[in-house]
Parts: C-alpha cells; sequence; structure tokens
C-alpha cells in the first residue's frame, strides 16, 4: 500500500512541475512597437535587384516589431515577432496591403501590376540584441511571386521579369530610440 501512495504522489505533483516550468518569466530582446531603420548597404554578389520595386544603396525604411506569434512548447513564452504590417516604401506603387507573417521579423505584402496579382515575402536578420544598438551586415530577404488575374490587362505576356524572383540585400539594422 504505501508504494501505491508514493505513485500516486509522483503522479500528482508531475503536472505541477511542469506548470512551473512553463510560467518562467519570458525574456526578448524587443518587444511590439520597437522600432528599426533599415539601410540598404548593397546587393548580395551575383543577385540582379528587382527594378519594379528597387532597392538600392543608402536607401533606408523603418521596421517596426509586431505581434509576437507561436508558443515555444518548452517554455510557454513566444517563439517569435513578425514586422507590423506596413507596406515598404520601395513597393509602394505595386503592393497595396501587407500581414504580419509567422517568421521573425517577416512581412507578407500583396498588390496589383498589370492585370497579375503580385505577393512579396520579406524579412531582415539578425536584428540588434541586447545592449547592441547596429548591425552593420545583416540580410533582408525578398521573394517575389506572381499570377495572372486579368489576361487583357497583361502587359508583354510575363507579369514580372525573372530577377524578381528572389532577392538579397546587405543592410545596416539600427535600434531607434523610443
Amino acid at each position: 500500500m504505501i508504494r501505491m501512495a508514493a505513485r500516486w504522489v509522483v503522479v500528482r505533483l508531475a503536472p505541477i512541475g511542469l506548470l512551473a516550468c512553463n510560467n518562467q518569466e519570458c525574456h526578448s530582446d524587443y518587444a511590439t512597437g520597437d522600432r528599426f531603420k533599415i539601410t540598404v548597404t548593397g546587393s548580395l554578389a551575383g543577385d540582379t535587384p528587382c527594378d519594379i520595386m528597387p532597392l538600392r544603396p543608402g536607401d533606408s525604411s523603418v521596421l517596426t516589431v509586431g505581434a509576437s506569434y507561436g508558443s515555444d512548447p518548452s517554455t510557454g513564452c513566444p517563439a517569435g515577432y513578425s514586422a507590423q504590417p506596413e507596406v515598404p516604401t520601395n513597393a509602394k506603387g505595386v503592393l497595396s496591403t501587407c500581414l504580419s507573417a509567422e517568421s521573425p521579423m517577416a512581412l507578407s505584402c500583396c498588390g496589383r501590376l498589370h492585370g497579375c496579382q503580385v505577393c512579396m515575402f520579406s524579412q531582415v536578420s539578425p536584428l540588434p540584441s541586447g545592449s547592441q544598438q547596429v548591425v552593420q551586415h545583416a540580410i533582408l530577404t525578398s521573394t517575389v511571386s506572381s499570377s495572372v488575374v486579368d489576361w487583357g490587362a497583361l502587359d508583354g505576356g510575363v507579369c514580372l521579369p525573372t530577377d524578381c524572383a528572389w532577392d538579397q540585400y546587405d543592410v545596416r539594422v539600427e535600434k531607434m530610440v523610443p
């Protein structure tokens, strides 16, 4: 009978131990609303930038930390933070709406161009962490896809040139003071 009581105590205490682990305080280097200035310093070797949504050295924009997403099963803390859904400056002539994407500091944006639905997924990594104010060489990745929605308005038979499918840029990321 004593053995059974000991097993029951262990079984009853196990969920309490799990709750204690998952209620730990979550720490992140940034929070919703934090802002970062992203400045293009160049294209990565072998990459031809998309002229429809061009980014050139010296171009800059502000990226704002959006909502947290997901949950790390071991801690119960957010898996990461997406970017706030703001259309990037270089793409305002093509893209009209953005949604936060469930990837670190990522956006998914769509719009129309010459009878085509154009969508772009973009992500910046890494961001400054801890007391670090600047990352001199981060990477901005941009992936663009398109599909015909109006054949009558299609200009030249293709939605986008092939150099618009995937671009990577070397960028400087600076944490902005609130």
